[in-house]
Formats: structure tokens, sequence, C-alpha cells
């Protein structure tokens, strides 16, 4: 783990530890903008740390630090300061359903839901007996919500309409993923 740098933080500021700036864009890291974009939308009160040889304990950029703690990974930093500065999951849906109603969201998450669900069909796995590259895409799509720990409308319907997907995604979770899920449905 990386040792804290800002040992006189101001209290409630982020410190965003992330790659140099670039010419063309704020940072040739995905993960980087994603955070930077999240923090600037939300109005959190953040200060940049660009490095180039510093790194989080996995050896990853971006990392931040809040308040004498250091925080890794994008999604966790992004999770762990929704619950600090107690963003509303609803208003941080609205950033993923971009500017959907909830009602049309639903529409197109049951559309594309039906298309892999009928394209599944009875089989394991989308290429028939074997795993192949699309049913890690669409284990890795579906999962990433599914096994979220809270309440989201894309786990009620796979739930209430797709226990073929589930079936999917609980075969590919004990076979691949045994010890690496905390929570199961």
């Amino acid at each position: 783990m990386p040792q804290i740098r800002e040992t006189n933080y101001k209290k409630d500021t982020v410190y965003l530890y992330q790659f140099n700036r670039n010419s063309t864009v704020p940072t040739l890291s995905p993960f980087s903008l994603k955070t930077e974009t999240w923090l600037r939308s939300h109005g959190i009160p953040y200060e940049n740390r660009f490095v180039t040889s510093d790194r989080s304990s996995n050896g990853y950029l971006p990392f931040i630090e809040l308040n004498g703690q250091i925080i890794e990974d994008s999604e966790l930093i992004i999770l762990k300061l929704s619950e600090y500065f107690k963003i509303e999951f609803l208003f941080r849906m609205k950033a993923v359903f971009g500017h959907f109603s909830a009602d049309n969201f639903k529409v197109l998450l049951k559309k594309d839901l039906d298309a892999l669900n009928d394209f599944l069909g009875s089989n394991d796995y989308f290429g028939g007996d074997r795993m192949n590259l699309t049913d890690c895409s669409v284990f890795g799509m579906l999962a990433s919500t599914f096994y979220l720990p809270y309440w989201n409308v894309a786990t009620e319907m796979l739930n209430d309409d797709y226990p073929n997907l589930v079936k999917f995604m609980e075969k590919i979770r004990k076979e691949i993923w045994i010890n690496d899920f905390t929570k199961s449905q």
C-alpha cells in the first residue's frame, strides 16, 4: 500500500493520483478520466497529484487519498466516495442511464436481455457446450451489475424474468470465480 503523502490534508478534499496531463486529452487512462469526470460532475472538492512512477499497491493508477485514507481502483473510489459524500444511488443511476428516463431505460434493458436470453436458449454457454469470448464478455457485463451489494433495476429484471441468464452467470461464477464473489443471489 502506498504511504500517505498528504499529511496536512484538507478535510473532505480528495487527492487524485493519476498520470500527467496530455496535450490532446486530460489523461490517456480511461480509469483516471472516469474518476476525475465523476468527481467534477458531482462537485466533490479534489486536487490532482500528477505522478509518473508512483502507483497503488496493485501497481495501478488512479488512487486517491481522502482524510488520511488511501482508496484504490476507480470503481472502489467512486463507490466509497458515493457512500462518504452521501450521493444517492438514483443520481448515480442517472449518470449510467444517460438522458434516458427510467422507463425508457427499462425498455432498452429488456430488449437487450431478451436478445441475450433468446441467443443463449437452453445452452450452457453462448458458444454451445464450451465457454468462449462472447461468454466472458456477457458475463462481465451482466455480473458486474447483478452481484452488486445493493438493489438495481437490472438485477431485479434478471431475477424476475431471466432465470436462464442467472443460471448462466451462476455457472461461470461457481466454475471460474468460486472464491471471488462475496455476494450470491
